[in-house]
């Protein structure tokens, strides 16, 4: 009895581990004063090139171009070639390929993005709060290799939010 009883929770604790971790949220805030401010940053191509510049991207294709546009044509689609920064992704994964689908709808800005090892969607949500626009960036894990934790949408959505942030604080200084 008490083996039945230990296998069951164990079996517990394993599934609650793999399917908690299917979806996950970060709440950022931001300076800007409304939600049309954040939208105007966004559709920026220069958004877009700096987002590249600071995850180091090389091999960088944008369909449509985005050369020459004030204002980014969505859906837009992003292929390029990085080293991912997740700190439980081993180093052996250098340099993957990555495709980016963003689309905007009216203000909710959502991305389906894969890799070789992992597919997920990104929605990136405005809300007021305050005086203030604050972000929810919602994550869902779509598939992904075995070796791959299902944490790893956790880690994906803090590093989008740690660059988000950066960019946001750049808008700042103009």
């Amino acid at each position: 009895m008490i083996v039945n009883t230990f296998t069951i929770i164990l079996l517990f604790n394993y599934f609650c581990c793999i399917f908690s971790s299917l979806f996950n949220n970060i709440i950022v805030n931001t300076h800007f004063t409304n939600v049309s401010q954040l939208k105007n940053h966004i559709l920026k191509p220069s958004f877009y090139e700096n987002y590249l510049k600071i995850i180091k991207a090389n091999n960088i294709q944008f369909n449509p171009p985005i050369n020459n546009l004030t204002e980014i044509v969505f859906p837009l689609n992003i292929t390029y070639k990085c080293n991912p920064n997740i700190k439980i992704y081993p180093s052996k994964f250098s340099n993957m390929e990555i495709l980016q689908k963003w689309n905007l709808n009216d203000y909710e800005f959502t991305s389906d993005i894969k890799t070789t090892y992992i597919s997920f969607k990104v929605k990136i949500i405005p809300f007021n709060y305050y005086d203030n626009i604050s972000l929810i960036f919602k994550g869902e894990l779509i598939d992904k290799n075995f070796f791959v934790p299902t944490s790893i949408i956790k880690e994906i959505l803090i590093d989008i939010e740690k660059i988000f942030q950066q960019l946001i604080h750049d808008k700042c200084k103009e």
